[in-house]
């Protein structure tokens, strides 16, 4: 756990991809940051520090996993903080939370 967060290798940070295992993800960027464990759950949330400047911003950030805990949605709290590594989802969209898919019947 690190509450107060860390400043992120941003090239490892911009390799962060859907379809990561949580294995590949904890080498990037480490463990998650919070009372999270770090196997059995389906969301991690990180703590990062920038330097932007003059100024040091901190930005929220959480990923998400699917059942086989492969890496499903990342997202950032703040949405300036997405010039750092954008936020991914599986839709391809930038969304705040993912849609349920639609069920198609069979013809």
């Amino acid at each position: 756990m690190t509450p107060d967060g860390t400043f992120p290798n941003l090239e490892n940070l911009r390799m962060v991809d859907l379809g990561m295992t949580k294995n590949q993800l904890y080498e990037l960027v480490g463990p998650p940051h919070f009372h999270e464990s770090v196997f059995h759950v389906r969301v991690w949330n990180y703590l990062f520090h920038f330097h932007t400047g003059d100024r040091t911003i901190t930005c929220e950030y959480q990923i998400q996993f699917d059942k086989d805990s492969r890496v499903s949605q990342t997202r950032w709290k703040d949405q300036e903080c997405e010039e750092f590594a954008p936020a991914k989802a599986a839709s391809g969209a930038n969304a705040a939370s993912p849609e349920p898919a639609q069920a198609t019947p069979v013809q």
